[in-house]
């Protein structure tokens, strides 16, 4: 209930201030710029590098009050409708923000140092961001985490200008690391590089040991580029501050030992997850995944419909039960999953790709092709893509497509190939009445 007094009580006071908080928003193409201002008394125990975070933070912290009106006013922009409740929570270190004046100044007869900001961020990051945590579980509770934990800084920082008595030199000391590793969570969302990622997590977590979303999206970096075992000691350090406090540390964990076939592990794991938070989808959905490769389709097919229960909108748990449905031959089914998992997120091409294995399978090629080809524009770097619309095209007896398809195949898959080599790997492909459609697993 306090969540909900405090989002009350900020539009509130967002109402009260939206004349003067529209003035100080503009949209320039698809960038809308923030201008505001952050302020910190200078307390004897406050260094002048700690104000200065602390002032920065403060002007972000009102940066987003006016990102909040100004999206809520023009919500045509945004592809999802999330309402005002949703806004702050979705973009709470998302804003790129440049600092154009600061120092010290006097306020009402106290020395301050202010800071002066402009906030940029993209109108497409903003609605990939919303498509993204609309139909990611995980994402989205990474972002419910970020968010707690970003409001309890804003509130640590609003206490100073409140309090009358010497600050702690503790709590000025541990809440300046809780804003570096912000500062450096906040570079880490923003770059694209998965090296600087790495480096950038990596330091924020150095510099606050409980910033759950920050061990989180570095897990998924981790895994991105195949350094699985690295993730568990990084997530054991977090548990180990606290065993009951991190869901998401436990699923995470789950879901690397998934990985590495050590299903009763996994399953410990994640059931660890839902005992700290029952309504965690994506902890359930990786139970499902679990029980799917120990062929115990029963208890799979229910943590997969718990998942869907706890979020319908969560797109991988119908992905994940449309595979279990298509290995065991019941492709209605399957088939009905891959359509609610490309609904919810048309950019998923594994649904596509396995939407159009079973079209194969089932005589359907002209689906089939259309399937396949869906998917070679979400990833036309796939060989597989291309193989299988080039089968699916000789079913269809459309041999010049079929053989384009397969010349693609061979130059993304065979290095330093000859023109002469070319030529006979196609003959020789076209000649063989045995090809088959390659499948994902």
């Amino acid at each position: 209930m306090a969540f909900y007094r405090k989002i009350i009580i900020t539009f509130i006071m967002l109402i009260m201030y939206s004349s003067v908080f529209s003035e100080d928003v503009e949209r320039n193409g698809k960038i809308i710029k923030i201008r505001s201002d952050g302020t910190c008394y200078l307390d004897p125990g406050i260094s002048e590098e700690q104000a200065k975070l602390i002032a920065k933070y403060d002007a972000i912290h009102e940066a987003l009050f006016k990102l909040s009106l100004y999206l809520d006013k023009n919500d045509s922009l945004l592809n999802e409708q999330v309402g005002k409740n949703g806004i702050m929570l979705y973009f709470s270190n998302s804003l790129n923000t440049f600092v154009y004046k600061e120092g010290e100044e006097n306020i009402d007869g106290y020395p301050a140092y202010v800071s002066y900001v402009t906030c940029e961020i993209h109108l497409d990051y903003i609605n990939e961001l919303l498509q993204e945590s609309a139909i990611n579980n995980q994402r989205r509770f990474q972002l419910f985490s970020e968010y707690n934990r970003l409001n309890l800084i804003f509130d640590q920082i609003a206490s100073l200008k409140e309090t009358t008595n010497k600050i702690p030199e503790n709590f000025i000391k541990d809440l300046f690391n809780k804003l570096v590793a912000t500062e450096w969570t906040n570079k880490a969302h923003l770059t694209t590089e998965e090296g600087l990622k790495l480096e950038y997590y990596s330091i924020a977590i150095d510099h606050d040991n409980m910033y759950e979303s920050s061990y989180i999206y570095l897990s998924d970096v981790l895994i991105r580029v195949g350094r699985h075992t690295e993730v568990l000691g990084m997530l054991n350090k977090l548990i180990n501050y606290d065993a009951l406090k991190f869901p998401a540390a436990y699923a995470k964990r789950g879901e690397i030992y998934y990985i590495q076939k050590l299903y009763s592990v996994a399953l410990k794991e994640l059931d660890k997850a839902v005992a700290i938070d029952k309504d965690y989808a994506e902890a359930y959905c990786m139970m499902g995944a679990v029980y799917a490769a120990l062929k115990k389709n029963d208890e799979a097919l229910g943590k997969f419909k718990m998942a869907i229960s706890l979020d319908e909108n969560f797109y991988k748990p119908y992905f994940m039960r449309g595979n279990l449905y298509r290995k065991n031959g019941k492709f209605d089914e399957a088939i009905s999953d891959y359509d609610n998992a490309i609904l919810l997120n048309p950019k998923d091409t594994d649904s596509y790709y396995n939407r159009g294995i079973i079209f194969y399978l089932t005589g359907s090629y002209e689906k089939a092709v259309e399937d396949f080809t869906k998917a070679i524009y979400l990833d036309e770097l796939s060989p597989a893509l291309y193989y299988n619309r080039a089968v699916s095209y000789r079913k269809l007896s459309d041999i010049q497509k079929a053989t384009d398809d397969y010349k693609t195949y061979l130059l993304l898959t065979v290095k330093d190939i000859n023109k002469g080599t070319y030529g006979e790997l196609i003959k020789a492909w076209m000649e063989d009445d045995t090809y088959k459609p390659v499948f994902q697993d």
